[in-house]
């Protein structure tokens, strides 16, 4: 029988056909041929040769994988169906002489690998660790652009891989996708962006024990997804034991804990669900123009959220009650609203204020229901003359478009001080729901806030 081995290093080896007898030892000795017998006797048929022993270091067969090219051929399969992606394994205790980044013959380090697939032409690759292993290394993930991704092979908590030693994520000029699956890290990890793209950064099931800063040249931005299995207890999902820092990007985090006091989660819309913030000395998060989003989050001390820039910050009600509890400190021109209010708003103004939607559009209508209005006007500077009004205007069950006051009469030139009140009506969903600020004669010095929220009750 003839078989096609594939040999060399990493699975790209060069075919070749094994000469008669290769692979299966040496071939058996002819039999001799029977001598001529007498009176037309037939000759006796010769001997059977010996079958020859098992060659010691080529297979017959592509899946005895206790050969050198049995292993070859296997890695240069599984590669082959991921042309753009190849896996390799790493294991440090390993005590094969030959290795080829094959489960029998793993790479010793995880540099080794990442060289492998650099040099056979991979724009990625998988790198998979032994559960419950130790690997002292920096690692450096490849900067030739890709998708690259070192992953545990245990199962979660109990048999992470560990690295002893801290991580890089940096891409010289294409764009690139970097992952840790199911691995506990020591030390810090760092990565920067080049000018014009976009870099992707995947934790997954992972635990950080340093800090996480991410940078970028020029405009790159840093798209940064975080995921725990589980919970956002420590140790039980993922999490980040140091400060983190991606002031360029977004950042979405689930089934996540924050360790660290500082947390900068970039210029784009982020979002945190079911994330903990366990810092036992308090976290400070600052966010940027386009705000972020907070659901099921927890905290073990008070927290301050802080921008750059006028932004919002949006909650749940799980989330508020948490941040009542322990406290909020809100600064840098972030406002809050929760998720249970549709629709909310506040400022400081100098003057009345027109019929405005609560959500900003005359058509995108709230739907038939019963609401209720919320509001306060504070005066700040005094003016000259006026009383002024926080209204809700909605549309009626009977289809009249209704102008109703919300708050008491604040006069404007008298002391400082604040009105309030709260409606209920019914809106039949034709028109958007909006408010205005009535009743200033002549403002003069005015200064005073309004807020107002609206929520849907039934």
């Amino acid at each position: 029988m003839t078989v096609r081995v594939l040999t060399g290093v990493g699975g790209r080896g060069t075919p070749r056909v094994p000469p008669p007898g290769s692979g299966g030892g040496a071939k058996g000795a002819t039999g001799s041929t029977g001598g001529t017998g007498s009176t037309g006797a037939t000759g006796s048929t010769g001997a059977t040769g010996a079958t020859g022993t098992p060659g010691a270091t080529n297979s017959d067969q592509v899946t005895n994988l206790s050969s050198l090219d049995g292993a070859n051929v296997t890695l240069a399969l599984n590669n082959a169906a991921r042309p753009f992606r190849a896996t390799y394994y790493v294991d440090p205790a390993g005590t094969t002489t030959f290795k080829n980044g094959s489960p029998q013959f793993p790479f010793a380090t995880i540099a080794a690998a990442f060289a492998a697939a650099v040099a056979a032409g991979y724009t990625g690759a998988i790198v998979y660790l032994p559960p419950n292993t130790t690997i002292v290394e920096n690692v450096v993930f490849p900067s030739t652009g890709g998708g690259w991704e070192i992953a545990g092979l245990g199962d979660g908590l109990g048999d992470r891989s560990s690295i002893t030693g801290t991580c890089t994520c940096t891409s010289a000029a294409a764009q690139s996708f970097f992952t840790l699956r199911n691995i506990s890290l020591s030390g810090a990890l760092s990565g920067d962006v080049p000018n014009g793209i976009g870099n992707f950064l995947y934790l997954r099931d992972s635990v950080l024990g340093g800090a996480v800063t991410l940078t970028r040249t020029g405009t790159g931005n840093w798209f940064v997804d975080l995921i725990g299995e589980g919970t956002n207890f420590f140790a039980f999902g993922g999490g980040i034991l140091g400060d983190f820092s991606c002031p360029f990007g977004q950042v979405f985090a689930s089934n996540w804990f924050f360790a660290g006091a500082n947390l900068n989660v970039g210029t784009g819309p982020s979002i945190f669900d079911n994330v903990r913030f366990s810092n036992l000395g308090g976290t400070t998060i600052t966010i940027a123009s386009l705000g972020l989003s907070m659901t099921e989050c927890a905290c073990v001390r008070p927290i301050t959220i802080t921008s750059v820039a006028a932004t919002t910050l949006v909650v749940d009600g799980v989330t508020a009650a948490e941040l009542f509890r322990l406290g909020v400190t809100l600064s840098g021109g972030v406002t809050m609203k929760t998720a249970v209010s549709n629709t909310a708003v506040r400022g400081t103004l100098t003057n009345t204020v027109l019929a405005t939607e609560f959500n900003g559009s005359p058509t995108a209508h709230q739907p038939l229901g019963l609401y209720e209005c919320s509001a306060t006007l504070t005066l700040l500077v005094a003016g000259t003359a006026g009383t002024l009004t926080l209204n809700v205007i909605y549309t009626d069950l009977n289809g009249v478009l209704q102008t109703l006051p919300v708050t008491s009469g604040l006069l404007i030139s008298g002391a400082l001080g604040e009105a309030r009140g709260s409606v209920v009506f019914s809106h039949n969903g034709a028109t958007s729901i909006a408010y205005s600020i009535t009743g200033v004669i002549t403002p003069g010095s005015l200064s005073y806030s309004a807020g107002a929220a609206i929520r849907r009750c039934d």
